[in-house]
């Protein structure tokens, strides 16, 4: 069975690994404008597509944020565990 704290430092070694890859933070980028344009370009009346672009932007930043609270997870294990081997003297 694996250690959950080992299993969350590995997941936030591969969500770093993901944050830090720039193929995946074009694609963020670029969804993100493909969004900002669908929204300047709507019409004034067009309220449930500028509400959609809303809702796309925010589930985006959605995945990022999940990816970064890995990231931190992970860091936060790592400083729990050292701290734990520093106790028992190891």
């Amino acid at each position: 069975m694996i250690d959950p704290a080992e299993e969350a430092i590995r997941a936030g070694e591969r969500a770093e690994a993901i944050l830090e890859d720039e193929v995946f933070r074009a694609a963020v980028a670029g969804v993100r404008e493909d969004i900002m344009v669908a929204w300047r370009d709507t019409a004034p009346h067009d309220t449930a597509i500028r509400e959609e672009a809303w809702r796309s932007l925010n589930l985006v930043d959605a995945v990022v944020s999940k990816l970064r609270v890995a990231v931190n997870n992970a860091a936060v294990e790592a400083m729990r565990l050292e701290a734990e081997r520093r106790e028992r003297g190891g």
